[in-house]
């Protein structure tokens, strides 16, 4: 356990999302928030590794220990956060799709027939746009809010773009049977500017 948690220590930020990236390529279904309630699961840990696991993961990420086993559900985004912003000339508004009296995560079903309603721009065309034009992203919305396109599939999963820290990537969530946290967001292109 000795090696291991020094070996974590030691490796660099890029070479941790490398091996995320890895764990997420190779089991599809797990998603972040899955993963949290894996490693709050001490039951199912040796009582030995658990805590040393907790304190080197809450470490590597910067997190507090309680925010990696809280089973409390995630907090929507505050609304100091931009409501719109323009990429590559296209200005689109930013809208929630987890609503009061959601617990703070949805379906990615219902998170899709809400994205219907609203008319937001939910397919494979607009993810890339916004993978392109990833320099104009809001700094403020860096590791605090994600962008669903339920309509860009890949098989049962529905694409998101999502900060790691570095730059914006597409990841893959399943969409029916699904959470979808209230940090997640959908676009609807407002106008295209002239400029």
């Amino acid at each position: 356990m000795a090696l291991a948690t020094e070996t974590v220590r030691m490796a660099t930020q890029e070479q941790i999302l490398d091996i995320a990236a890895t764990l997420i390529t190779d089991i599809p279904k797990l998603t972040f928030e899955d993963a949290q309630r894996l490693i709050g699961m001490k039951k199912k840990l040796h009582a030995k590794a658990a805590p040393a696991l907790q304190q080197v993961i809450s470490e590597v990420l910067g997190k507090q220990e309680d925010d990696l086993t809280s089973s409390a559900p995630e907090k929507p985004a505050t609304d100091e956060l931009p409501t719109e912003m323009t990429l590559g000339g296209r200005i689109y508004d930013i809208l929630t799709f987890v609503e009061k009296g959601d617990r703070g995560w949805v379906d990615g079903t219902v998170m899709h027939e809400r994205g219907k309603k609203l008319h937001a721009n939910m397919g494979a065309e607009d993810s890339q746009w916004i993978l392109d034009h990833q320099d104009e992203i809001p700094v403020a919305l860096r590791g605090k809010v994600y962008f669903a396109f339920p309509e860009e599939r890949n098989g049962a999963d529905a694409a998101f773009v999502g900060w790691d820290g570095g730059r914006w990537y597409r990841l893959w969530n399943r969409l029916g049977g699904g959470d979808w946290s209230g940090r997640g967001r959908l676009l609807r292109l407002r106008e295209v500017s002239s400029n």
